[in-house]
C-alpha cells in the first residue's frame, strides 16, 4: 500500500516532491518505508539516533496513525530522518497512555532526500484498525509547514484555524486485508487488554472533587535508625483514573542506572535505587507493590499472601527528572485503580540506595528497637508492620474503590 502527501493541513497543494510511505507486510509486524524530501530543518533533535525522543513532532518529521474508530484507540508513529523515533499509544482523542516504545528504525539521508524503514509490531496496533492517516512536518518559524494525507477539505476551513493531527474525523477506511489477506486476522495485543482494563473502571462522580493530597516523609531506617541526610518526600494526590504518587528525594546515583530501558518495567529493581510503596488488604493479605527509580524504570507486583507476588511487570505511567534539581531527582507516576486490591487499608513506603556495605534500607514504618532480633535484615515484607491507610483519606467519604478484574484472578 502506498500514500502520497500531496496537501497541506487545508488542502492547499505543496510545491515540492512529495512524502511517500509504503507498508509492507513483514514478519512479526508492518514494514513502514518514508521517502522524502530532506529539508533539514529544524537540526536533529539532541536526542541519540536509534532511540525514542519525546516531543519529535516539533523536528522534521513524518507520522503515520492507525485507528480503532468505534473505540477511538490509535497507535502513533513518528519517524525523523536523523534516525529518532516516537510511538505513542492514544485512547480517546489526544489522550496518550502509552509512549516512547521501541522501535526499530533505520533512516539514512542525501542532500536532498531522506528515506527510513521501520518494524511496527503488531503489539502497538490497537485491535480492529478501520481508519488510517498520514502526515508530514518540515520548518521552523513562519516557514514551519504541516502537510497532511487527509487534510481539512478546503470549504471546512475557517480563519485562525490550526493543524490539528488529531482531527479523526479527518481519517478515511482502511484495512489490512489489503496487505495480509481476507484470511488473515490481526494478532491480539497485551498492551491494548491492559488499555481495555482501564477504560471499563467505573467512573465515580466523587472523582471530581477531591478531598486533599497526602505527604509522607521517610526519616528512618529499617531498624528505626534516624537518616542522615535530608528524607525522601512521597505525596499522594487524586486523579479521575488513578492515584498520583509523586516522589522528591536526593539522587544518590548509587548503584548506576539499571541496563533497562527507562519508562519500562525492570525486573529486580529492589537491587538498584529505588523508592517504594505498598498497598495492603490486611484481612486477605492482598497488596500491591510499587517502585520507582530515579533512571526511569518502574516495577509493580500483585502479590497474595506475604512475598507471593502473581503479577508482575505491569505498565505505569511514570516520569522522572535528575537533572533540573542539582543532586535531587522527582519523580511522577500514575497508579490506575486497577492494581489496587480490593479495601486497601494498610500501607508502607520505602527507600532503597547505596552499594555493598554501603547499602541502605529506609522504612515509613520501620522495625522497632525492641523488637530486632540478632542477625535480622531487612525485609520490607513485614506487613504487620504497615500502618492505617485509607483511599477515602485523598479521594472523599463519598467516593467508592472501583472494582478489578485483576484481582478477581488472584490466588
Amino acid at each position: 500500500m502506498e500514500f502520497k502527501i500531496e496537501h497541506e493541513w487545508n488542502s492547499t497543494p505543496i510545491s515540492h516532491d512529495p512524502v511517500t510511505i509504503c507498508l509492507k507486510p513483514a514478519r512479526g509486524g508492518l514494514q513502514m518505508d518514508v521517502t522524502a524530501p530532506f529539508f533539514d530543518d529544524p537540526p536533529a533533535p539532541p536526542g541519540a539516533a536509534g532511540e525514542p525522543f519525546h516531543g519529535l513532532w516539533d523536528y522534521e518529521v513524518v507520522e503515520a496513525f492507525f485507528l480503532n474508530v468505534e473505540k477511538e484507540q490509535y497507535l502513533e508513529v513518528e519517524l525523523g530522518p536523523h534516525g529518532h523515533h516516537l510511538v505513542l499509544l492514544l485512547s480517546q482523542r489526544r489522550n496518550i497512555w502509552k509512549a516512547c516504545l521501541p522501535l526499530s528504525f533505520e533512516a539514512s539521508t542525501t542532500e536532498v532526500t531522506w528515506r527510513g524503514s521501520a518494524l511496527l509490531p503488531w503489539e502497538y496496533f490497537p485491535p480492529s484498525v478501520d481508519h488510517f492517516n498520514a502526515y508530514a512536518i518540515h520548518g521552523s518559524g513562519s516557514k514551519r509547514t504541516y502537510e497532511a494525507l487527509y487534510p481539512v477539505p478546503e470549504k471546512e476551513v475557517q480563519a485562525g484555524q490550526k493543524p490539528d493531527f488529531h482531527r479523526l474525523e479527518l481519517f478515511k477506511p482502511f484495512s489490512f486485508s489489503v496487505l495480509m489477506g481476507e484470511e488473515w486476522k490481526e494478532p491480539g495485543s497485551s498492551l491494548w487488554k491492559m488499555d481495555h482494563i482501564l477504560r471499563t473502571i467505573p467512573e465515580n462522580k466523587a472523582n471530581s472533587h477531591p478531598e486533599k493530597e497526602l505527604t509522607y516523609k521517610i526519616t528512618t531506617t529499617w531498624d528505626s535508625k534516624e537518616v542522615l541526610h535530608e528524607p525522601v518526600t512521597i505525596t499522594f494526590k487524586p486523579h479521575l483514573e488513578g492515584l498520583l504518587m509523586e516522589v522528591t528525594s536526593l539522587f544518590f546515583n548509587d548503584p548506576p542506572a539499571p541496563p533497562g530501558e527507562p519508562g519500562e518495567p525492570f525486573n529486580g529493581l529492589w537491587d538498584y535505587e529505588v523508592v517504594e510503596s505498598f498497598f495492603l488488604n490486611s484481612k486477605t493479605t492482598q497488596y500491591l507493590e510499587v517502585e520507582l527509580c530515579p533512571h526511569g524504570q518502574h516495577l509493580v507486583l500483585l502479590l497474595s499472601g506475604v512475598g507471593n507476588a502473581f503479577k508482575k511487570e505491569l505498565p505505569l505511567e511514570f516520569e522522572t527528572d535528575i537533572t533540573s534539581n542539582w543532586g535531587k531527582w522527582r519523580g511522577k507516576a500514575l497508579i490506575p485503580w486497577a492494581y489496587f486490591p480490593p479495601d486497601v487499608d494498610m500501607m508502607n513506603s520505602y527507600a532503597i540506595h547505596g552499594s555493598g556495605i554501603g547499602r541502605v534500607y529506609e522504612s515509613l514504618y520501620p522495625i522497632p528497637p525492641q523488637e530486632i532480633s540478632q542477625g535480622q535484615g531487612p525485609n520490607f515484607h513485614r506487613l504487620e508492620y504497615f500502618k492505617a491507610f485509607n483511599l477515602k483519606w485523598i479521594m472523599g467519604e463519598e467516593w467508592e474503590q472501583p472494582s478489578s478484574c485483576l484481582w478477581e484472578s488472584s490466588p
